[in-house]
């Protein structure tokens, strides 16, 4: 007769045989779930599996949706943008800093831009440096083909300096 150990809600039980196991959770109304097959006796325990696979799937969801705040944004630029239209897009991009997303920044070459290195990577960079410390660089700016890109992420202590000067302003 093959032999468990068995715990249930209250605890370890110790080792007992599997028809035994089986009789106390008919008796408990619940369910014998067999949690560690290879050990030698395999430990099974007594609990309600429906709930348990629910709690299960409870804590999926939240997981996921802590996951889902960090979605990837484009913000895409061009060499002759406007002052005004690129400080709409600082603007957006903090939007989408605060609300603790990625941020890819894409730097569009058209025609004869492809050549001029040099302003494209400053534009990056001063793009960059226009959000005020709200970011790290994640991916630092590559040319990739007839663009440059670059990802950024959320500065953690950012959201903690500004607490902080919030705090310095009041007193």
């Amino acid at each position: 007769m093959p032999e468990v150990f068995l715990v249930d809600e209250d605890g370890p039980i110790g080792k007992v045989s599997r028809e035994e196991a089986l009789q106390r959770a008919r008796a408990a109304e619940l369910d014998l779930v067999e949690v560690a097959p290879k050990e030698r006796p395999p430990v099974c325990k007594i609990m309600d599996f429906g709930k348990y696979k629910y709690e299960m799937e409870k804590q999926q969801r939240k997981q996921r949706a802590r996951n889902k705040g960090q979605d990837l944004k484009e913000i895409r630029l061009s060499l002759n943008i406007s002052e005004n239209d690129l400080l709409i897009k600082i603007r957006k991009t903090k939007e989408f800093l605060e609300k603790k997303h990625k941020v890819k920044i894409t730097l569009r070459l058209k025609g004869r831009e492809v050549v001029q290195y040099d302003a494209a990577k400053e534009m990056m960079d001063t793009y960059y440096n226009r959000l005020d410390g709200m970011a790290k660089v994640e991916t630092p700016a590559k040319k990739l083909g007839r663009q440059w890109q670059m990802v950024i992420l959320p500065d953690p202590d950012w959201s903690k300096k500004t607490a902080t000067q919030v705090k310095n302003v009041e007193n």
